[in-house]
């Protein structure tokens, strides 16, 4: 695996996005958490991932980011598997680390798309299959994902045509049940 996908599968493409709190805001970012705020709980849990504003601590990060995935947060979801990539926090598990990106990936976040796509061209958790992973990385393209791009430029080099036809009928028939993108790009 490139080391660019292994960052991207970690989630530093969607860490590098994230405002970062204040120690004095930790507090108050904390008490909506323990309340059962969802994006208090997935922030929390992305500042123990990289220690801003807090001591860096991988289980205390696990911890937020399992109850907002739990809870149906798709950028928790993609975090916490990348925590089962890394082994931050819990023990490596690339099945654990697939389980939770296709979570997301199914409610349209493109940052997974793509990680369940090197996943599958890599053989990471799943049984390796390029015309799957050219599916969902194809999908993450059409959402304006500019990295699903690079990898897919890389990935058709190795792909034979039927591989390409089967990614692209694969691709159809996730579009069809997707949720759309809200930033305006249609398939």
């Amino acid at each position: 695996m490139t080391r660019l996908a292994r960052r991207w599968l970690f989630g530093f493409a969607l860490l590098a996005n994230f405002a970062w709190a204040e120690p004095a805001d930790t507090v108050d970012l904390r008490r909506s958490a323990e309340t059962g705020d969802i994006s208090a709980q997935t922030k929390l849990g992305a500042l123990y991932v990289v220690g801003e504003g807090v001591p860096q601590d991988y289980a205390e990060a696990v911890k937020w980011l399992r109850k907002a995935a739990d809870g149906g947060d798709s950028t928790a979801q993609f975090l916490l598997a990348g925590m089962y990539v890394e082994g931050r926090g819990v023990p490596k598990d690339a099945s654990e680390a697939v389980r939770w990106y296709r979570k997301a990936a199914e409610q349209g976040d493109d940052g997974a798309q793509v990680a369940l796509g090197v996943c599958y061209v890599n053989g990471d958790g799943v049984a390796k299959d390029l015309a799957q992973g050219f599916a969902w990385l194809s999908i993450s393209d059409t959402n304006g994902n500019e990295k699903a791009r690079e990898f897919l430029d890389i990935l058709e080099k190795g792909m034979t045509a039927e591989q390409m036809t089967e990614g692209t009928k694969i691709a159809r028939a996730l579009f069809k049940r997707l949720p759309r993108p809200s930033h305006g790009i249609s398939p």
